[in-house]
């Protein structure tokens, strides 16, 4: 099978090939599921230069998130059956053609997404619902900002605090970006950063300011 193995801790993903691999076998409690999609998310990118807290031996498939079909079930696996569609998670190894997972890592794929967007929708969901339900404990009606609104868990932010009756403004670098938050989700407001970003802000809220602020990190860590 093909894979994507990370050999060399290196900045710039220098350290990450193409490979061919012997396809896993499912051992005891684990299902084998041939990967249709994988999503790419940030600790995936830290882990090529070891710069996130987990960090597997050398070498090692990445990624963290996947959907496809059951390929094969191991011993004492109940509940899922070859061809089933799902989608899953793992520390790693979702970039291969195929992937060994515990049992109880998968989920059934929602019949409405495509693989691509099965893949991609649950470490950003969790993050989301996390922050927004978790420990801001959004109330309808609400105003959650949305720093770094573009991105994959930006997104996911802006759809669930709109789900869940909040008032959402969506902030975003560029032009493109904005346009594209206004697209797909519609916010109550999309927003520059930059100069008269305070300001925008308090008259959106008329003079109050966001009830929850979400900021995401980019790839210093500082945010966006």
């Amino acid at each position: 099978m093909r894979a994507l193995q990370v050999r060399a801790l290196l900045s710039d993903h220098q350290g990450a090939a193409l490979v061919d691999l012997s396809i896993p076998a499912p051992g005891t409690g684990e299902v084998r599921v041939r990967v249709r999609a994988a999503a790419v998310n940030f600790p995936d990118l830290l882990m090529t230069r070891g710069a996130y807290q987990l960090k597997p031996d050398l070498p090692f498939v990445s990624g963290l998130e996947f959907a496809g079909e059951v390929d094969a079930v191991g011993e004492g696996v109940t509940g899922w059956r070859i061809g089933d569609a799902v989608v899953g998670g793992n520390r790693f190894g979702a970039m291969a053609e195929y992937c060994v997972v515990p049992a109880a890592a998968l989920r059934p794929k929602p019949d409405a997404m495509r693989w691509e967007e099965a893949a991609a929708y649950p470490v950003a969901y969790l993050t989301a619902h996390v922050s927004l339900v978790r420990c801001a404990r959004v109330e309808p009606g609400e105003w959650v900002l949305v720093h770094g609104a573009a991105g994959g868990v930006g997104l996911a932010t802006v759809d669930l605090a709109k789900a869940l009756g909040a008032r959402v403004i969506a902030v975003a670098s560029s032009a493109e970006k904005r346009e594209a938050i206004e697209r797909l989700y519609a916010p109550d407001a999309v927003i520059a950063a930059g100069p008269g970003f305070r300001d925008a802000v308090k008259a959106l809220t008329d003079g109050k300011g966001a009830d929850v602020i979400f900021q995401v990190a980019d790839k210093t860590g500082l945010g966006v």
